[in-house]
C-alpha cells in the first residue's frame, strides 16, 4: 500500500501544512519569551481525519489553524501557528472525537502524508456518529510508524 502512494505522490519530507517563518506577521508563536518559542518550534498541530466527525468545533475556535477539507468534511490543518496556542489548545481540548494532537514537528510530514495518500478511505460520518463502522478505522499513527520505517529501509 505504500507503494501504491508513492507511485501516485513522491515523498518530500516536507509537511502539507503551511509554515510561517517565526518572525512573519501572521505566526502567533510566542515572541516575548525565546523559551516558549523554542518549545513551540519543536512541535506542530495534527489532525487524525479519520476520527473527525465534521464538527467543526476546531475551525471556529483556531480558524487560522483548521479548514475543513471539502471532500469528507473532516478538519485539516491549514497552517502551523496561525492561531495563538490558547487558542489552538482549546481546540484540542473542546475536540468531542480527540482527534487532533500535538506531534513533535520531525513526525508532521509523514503523519501528513499517511492521512492523505495511504490511508485515503473515510468512514461516513453519520456512521460514525451513530456508532457503527468503529472496525474499519485504521490508526494513523500506527501507520505513519510502519511508513518511517520502511522509507529507512529503503535508504
Amino acid at each position: 500500500e505504500f507503494a501504491d502512494a508513492l507511485s501516485k505522490k513522491e515523498y518530500t519530507a516536507e509537511p502539507f501544512s503551511k509554515m510561517m517563518e517565526a518572525d512573519h506577521f501572521a505566526n502567533k508563536m510566542e515572541r516575548d519569551d525565546p523559551k516558549v518559542q523554542a518549545e513551540q518550534m519543536q512541535k506542530a498541530v495534527f489532525v487524525d481525519e479519520i476520527s473527525c466527525i465534521g464538527c467543526k468545533n476546531c475551525a471556529n475556535a483556531a480558524p487560522g489553524v483548521f479548514r475543513m477539507e471539502k471532500d469528507h468534511g473532516r478538519a485539516r490543518v491549514f497552517g502551523q501557528w496561525l492561531n495563538t496556542e490558547d487558542e489552538i489548545q482549546e481546540a484540542i481540548d473542546t475536540c468531542p472525537s480527540d482527534c487532533i494532537h500535538w506531534v513533535p514537528l520531525e513526525r508532521l510530514a509523514p503523519l501528513e502524508y499517511v492521512m492523505r495518500y495511504v490511508l485515503r478511505e473515510r468512514l461516513n460520518v453519520g456512521l460514525m456518529r451513530a456508532g457503527q463502522g468503529r472496525h474499519k478505522l485504521r490508526d494513523v499513527f500506527v501507520k505513519t510508524a510502519q511508513f518511517v520505517k520502511a522509507m529507512t529501509q529503503d535508504d
